[in-house]
């Protein structure tokens, strides 16, 4: 499928400016602070860090304010950490990142060091502890990571697909440039039977992607170790794609009679 770009130049100005080039920027810049709760990843980045982030479309900026140190107990009636001026010079945004793009951004790109608050003290976390900790509290993580993962190594640009129904929209490039291709769904070895037995419901993804002008892309998860307790289990991982696509009897019809005329 053809993108669909969004103005003129956009396509010349995606290949002028790769993501792959915004990956490299973010790992030769200085680690990203951020503090793990329970439902998402608080990371506080500077407008250099912001302006990064956007480009390749991680995480959701919910807050903004003079240079800040953000802690994971500083926390009003369960809402979004507060911040705390440290200094007047500098502009910070805080940033909400799902479990995907926070250990994205630490165990692919290297550029993120995740800390959490234990006892009055802050302790930074590895990757394995990180990925208990997200196993603990988002039920099918490692397949969720893996889908997320392996499309971002493809250079696609992955965001949460929840206002459409499934699990990700894929992009070709920033969404200001081009309209997403791809709704994904992704499908863990254990949920196939149940997946596959609900026609209705796939049935219904098909056409809300057909309306909104999207490519449903299945996603078969599989591992063959039943060990997913570290991030190395992740080499046992396969993936299968599937591009599902609404068959229109009239349209085809008339694609067949056309071809048959000019023959």
């Amino acid at each position: 499928m053809e993108p669909r770009w969004k103005y003129l130049k956009a396509k010349q100005f995606a290949l002028e400016n790769p993501i792959s080039d915004v990956y490299r920027q973010m790992q030769c810049m200085p680690y990203l602070k951020s503090f793990f709760t329970p439902t998402a990843v608080v990371l506080e980045a500077n407008s250099l860090q912001s302006e990064l982030l956007n480009s390749c479309c991680i995480g959701r900026p919910f807050l903004i304010g003079p240079q800040a140190s953000v802690s994971s107990n500083d926390r009003i009636n369960d809402g979004p950490p507060s911040i705390k001026n440290t200094d007047q010079s500098e502009e910070v945004l805080l940033y909400e990142l799902g479990f995907e793009e926070a250990f994205f951004l630490s165990y692919e790109l290297k550029c993120l060091q995740v800390w959490q608050k234990s006892n009055q003290e802050e302790i930074l976390l590895n990757n394995d502890s990180m990925w208990q900790l997200m196993r603990l509290h988002k039920h099918g993580f490692s397949y969720f990571y893996l889908a997320y993962s392996h499309l971002r190594k493809k250079n696609w640009l992955v965001r949460t697909g929840l206002q459409y129904g499934v699990h990700f929209v894929a992009y070709r490039h920033h969404p200001s440039h081009v309209h997403a291709e791809y709704s994904v769904v992704v499908i863990p070895e254990w949920e196939r039977e149940m997946q596959m037995n609900s026609w209705s419901h796939m049935q219904g993804i098909i056409r809300l992607c057909g309306n909104v002008a999207k490519t449903l892309l299945l996603l078969h998860i599989a591992r063959t170790e039943s060990d997913d307790q570290h991030p190395q289990c992740l080499e046992s991982y396969s993936v299968k794609e599937m591009e599902v696509k609404r068959w229109l009897p009239e349209k085809h019809r008339m694609q067949n009679c056309e071809t048959a005329i000019k023959s």
